[in-house]
């Protein structure tokens, strides 16, 4: 069933993809790794003229790598011939893609006198307006609306240096859990079933260039019901505070040709809700997990447009702790995700992924729990609206795709960039 739903999410967001209409279809790649996405309108051997949102730019030819034509062009041979369609010109060639004649090559440039697109001034104009009108970052009440990028949060850096954005979220998660605690007590797994209802308040501030940093602070309600019977037969809940993180991120490489921008993270979770160390095994829901945890993260994120790929591993190491003269080792963990989101609109950005992580075994005295390792796999979806004035709403959910995964989480995001 996860599948089919998956699988439906993702053909209707190609489905939008495929009746969508861009300006700019054509791909220049520059020698030194530039990219650009803008129309060419003529090119010979010595430069190239393209529009690059609405405005006219030359490049020397030679200073070019790659260009490639989603547009059609007009070809004129040195011959005198004309030929009419797609074009791709790189260190081989020149290849011309002509519905008439299928594709055709030119093994040397000065075969082909110049390229020229097949628009008239009229259209290259209008064009290049609606370009220049959506590379002002159009606005709402004075503020930029460029599509909105919450799905990349974590992924890359999204502040500008100054900028600094607050957050609330909200967050209903329902899992079937096992607690290792109470295995140092009763010397078996009690299996339950959890509620929680969290809310996030943090703070998100562009530092330096490609740098930020941010700092979260969740209020958890929980309940909890013994779904087996075997050791417990109550239900129990808990409001608290949960354990405060904080993080820096650092885009280490922009995107260059053919290679994607790279994004290292390092984020520390301090143990200040509940311990469910100090709170077992009378019954009470504990809101933090009793650990100090250091993650550090490396995330991918690489544009094929119009479609962003993201994608990134991470690793979740969890310092043991001591209560009672007991050691408790929640297993480390071993994160993944990978997703793609897609730009509809200046206000509005639709999202799916995949995540997961690898846990390993609780241990307890040194001692590892038989069994405790889990592998949850989840599949996610997200849509990013920007309501106005600098304000995103991210509504989301994500279902489980195996018995380790929470059956299912759901909550949204509301965000305020100043």
């Amino acid at each position: 069933m996860y599948l089919r739903i998956f699988l439906l999410f993702f053909l209707c967001t190609m489905s939008i993809i495929s009746r969508s209409s861009f300006v700019f279809a054509d791909i220049i790649e520059i020698n030194n790794g530039e990219k650009l996405n803008c129309l060419l309108i003529r090119w010979s051997q010595y430069a190239t003229e393209v529009s690059v949102y609405g405005t006219k730019r030359q490049i020397q030819s030679n200073l070019i790598k790659q260009i490639s034509t989603d547009s059609i062009v007009e070809v004129r041979l040195s011959s005198g011939e004309i030929a009419i369609g797609k074009v791709v010109i790189d260190d081989s060639g020149i290849y011309v893609n002509s519905n008439m004649f299928g594709i055709i090559k030119f093994p040397e440039e000065k075969q082909v006198s110049s390229i020229h697109t097949t628009l008239t001034e009229a259209d290259i104009s209008k064009k290049m307006k609606y370009a220049e009108k959506k590379s002002q970052s159009p606005t709402i009440d004075g503020e930029s609306k460029n599509p909105p990028l919450d799905y990349l949060r974590g992924a890359t850096v999204l502040r500008s240096p100054g900028e600094i954005e607050v957050y609330y979220s909200f967050d209903y998660k329902r899992a079937r859990s096992e607690n290792y605690v109470l295995e140092a007590f009763s010397n078996e797994i009690v299996n339950r079933t959890l509620y929680k209802f969290t809310s996030h308040i943090g703070v998100t501030a562009g530092l330096f260039e490609d740098f930020e940093g941010w700092v979260d602070i969740p209020f958890s309600y929980l309940t909890m019901e013994d779904v087996e019977g075997q050791f417990f037969h109550a239900s129990n809940d808990n409001f608290n505070i949960g354990d405060i993180s904080a993080g820096l991120n650092y885009q280490l490489l922009r995107e260059r040709t053919n290679f994607p921008a790279i994004t290292t993270s390092l984020s520390v979770s301090a143990p200040t809700g509940d311990s469910p160390y100090q709170t077992f095994p009378n019954g009470a829901v504990a809101s933090g997990n009793g650990h100090w945890i250091i993650s550090p993260s490396i995330g991918f994120v690489s544009t094929v447009d119009p479609i962003v790929l993201f994608y990134g591993l991470g690793y979740d190491h969890y310092f043991p702790t001591m209560y009672n003269g007991t050691e408790y080792s929640s297993g480390d963990r071993i994160n993944y995700y990978a997703g793609m989101g897609f730009a509809v609109n200046d206000r509005l950005s639709l999202s799916t992924k995949v995540f997961g992580s690898h846990e390993f075994e609780y241990k307890i005295n040194g001692e590892s729990i038989n069994g405790s390792s889990k592998d949850p796999f989840s599949i996610g979806f997200g849509v990013s609206y920007r309501i106005g004035n600098n304000l995103i709403v991210y509504p989301n959910v994500s279902i489980g795709a195996n018995d380790d995964a929470p059956d299912f989480d759901a909550g949204f995001t509301l965000s305020k960039t100043f």
